[in-house]
């Protein structure tokens, strides 16, 4: 899940101090068996909702289906699934970054004359 996140907040957090997050420890996926993708709906580029049948098993061995739909976006030239980040700080993280990215290149201009 770690690596479905946005770029600011592997920055920001460690994969340790990531899953110690209230919205992710409490995950369980053991009983996961299987996603099956039903249905999608894509922006190319931008993002793209992902409607998936979850296939559970449980202790006893019964399977059970739950209906699900995932928002994923396309960043760093794949489809990324956020769970514990926000889009729109990822947003400001890449305009910070372009403007100190900006900021260097006129500084070394200066630097050259």
């Amino acid at each position: 899940m770690y690596d479905m996140e946005w770029e600011y907040l592997q920055d920001k957090y460690t994969f340790d101090e990531y899953i110690e997050f209230a919205n992710i420890k409490p995950l369980n996926a053991d009983t996961m068996e299987s996603m099956v993708v039903t249905k999608t709906n894509i922006a190319p580029n931008e993002s793209a909702f992902v409607y998936v049948d979850v296939v559970f098993r449980g202790p006893t061995g019964v399977r059970s289906v739950a209906k699900d739909t995932h928002l994923f976006y396309y960043h760093r030239n794949r489809w990324v699934r956020p769970i514990a980040g926000a889009r729109y700080l990822q947003l400001e993280y890449e305009h910070i970054q372009q403007s100190a990215d900006s900021a260097a290149e006129a500084e070394a201009k200066l630097e050259g004359k």
